[in-house]
Formats: C-alpha cells, structure tokens, sequence
C-alpha cells in the first residue's frame, strides 16, 4: 500500500505541481521555507544558497505525507515552473533557462487526480498524453512549449473536453480530435497540418492557428497546405472567429 498518494506519480515535478495546488487551495499548510533554513543552517552563505537548486528542499516537500482524499480534491492543476511557490522555495533566484523544473511524464495522473477539471503544463517535455487518456473530467488541457507531442490520440475519448491548446507541439494529424465537442482550440506553433477534422467539431467557436514566422507578403503557409483555405472558409461562415497568420 502506497503511503503517500503522490508516490503513484511518475515524475517528481507533477508532484511538486500538486503539492503546490494543494498549499495554494489550503488543503496542506504552506511550507515555511524561513523556518527550514533556520533549522538548517550552516556555513553556506544566504547568496550562494538562493542561486542553487536545493535538493534539500525538495525532498522536505517531496516527504509530506498526502492522501488520496486530499489529492481527489484537485480540480486544477497549473504548472509554469516560475510561476509556483515551490519553485521558489526550492531554487528562489532561477533564471528558468534550465530544465530542473520541467515535467517529463503524466503518468499516473488519471489516478492519482480522478476529478481532475484543467490541466496547464508550461515549457514541459511530455510527449505521451495516454495518462490523460483515464482523465474523464477534464474540461480545459493546455501544453506549451517544449515540441515533444507528436500524437494526439488519447484525446479522442474525453467527451468533456471544452478548450485544448497545443502550442509549440509537433502534431501533425489532427483526426482523433474530430469526434469531441472543443469549444476552443489553439494550435499555434504547429507544423502544417490537415485542418479538414475540424470540420466536424460542430461546437468550436474560437481557432487559432497563428505561425511566428513566413515568408513576407505571402499568405499563411498553412492555408497553403491541403485544402486549408477551404476549411477556414467553412468555419468561418458558421461563426468560429479564426486567427490564421
């Protein structure tokens, strides 16, 4: 039997990231970082200290004791890596140009957070979004950053997902989205791709399709690729508001 609940999440910073959630809700007190440096005291300067990832405190808050009953309670989880409280308890002055606080995997999740609502995972590097797959409550899903997602299969059976951004990304084939009922998709970033499928998601109101960069006068590249310029057309007759550039 698994004592603490977080121990069934394979990446240490989904864990952080809960963790985070539940000091951010009340659910756990806060963690007192004043109050473990004073019990931890040493020689090391406070400057040196503060400019470190400190793995110290990381295993201090890795070490909380949670329980499936408190990690059922989140709806939201939302991980900047900057952004968190536990960041800056455990790295106060990170510049965020390393890769110390990014999550790798999802594993586990669909378990260890059965009520989960929304997900938000800045600059990560999951590439396999089948734990979701087991998320059935999930309304909003945002992943940016990071270029790792190739598939977006596990999608295609979460019937209460409203608004997916995948942004920065490597999904090409857009097809398992076609049977859910999104409200709002942003795929800006993406590599050119099929838009034909979403000719089916009768409920979508807002897409955003936006590239950083193309030649200067010519149109978008991706309304240049299969019969996109079509596909727009059509959504935008039944009232999505479209951004493509």
């Amino acid at each position: 039997m698994i004592a603490n609940a977080l121990a069934a999440l394979e990446d240490r910073n989904l864990r952080l990231a809960v963790l985070d959630m539940l000091m951010a809700t009340k659910v756990l007190p806060p963690f007192d970082i004043d109050e473990f440096n004073r019990a931890h005291a040493g020689d090391e300067d406070d400057d040196d200290r503060d400019y470190r990832y400190r793995d110290e405190v990381a295993g201090a808050l890795l070490d909380i004791p949670v329980t499936a009953e408190q990690c059922a309670s989140v709806r939201e989880l939302v991980w900047e890596a900057g952004g968190n409280e536990v960041v800056y308890a455990i790295w106060t002055f990170w510049d965020g140009e390393t890769d110390e606080f990014r999550i790798e995997s999802l594993e586990g999740i669909d378990t260890v957070l059965p009520d989960l609502e929304s997900l938000s995972v800045g600059d990560g590097a999951v590439s396999d979004l089948t734990p979701l797959a087991g998320c059935a409550a999930l309304r909003r899903l945002s992943l940016r950053g990071g270029g790792a997602v190739t598939d977006v299969g596990p999608l295609s059976g979460l019937g209460s997902l409203r608004k997916l951004e995948l942004e920065y990304q490597n999904v090409r084939d857009l097809r398992p989205l076609a049977g859910l009922t999104l409200e709002y998709l942003s795929l800006d970033g993406e590599p050119d791709a099929d838009l034909s499928p979403l000719e089916s998601l009768t409920s979508l109101r807002t897409l955003r399709c936006r590239r950083m960069c193309y030649t200067a006068g010519s149109e978008a590249p991706i309304l240049r690729r299969f019969d996109n310029a079509r596909v727009i057309e059509v959504l935008e007759r039944r009232g999505v508001d479209v951004e493509v550039r």
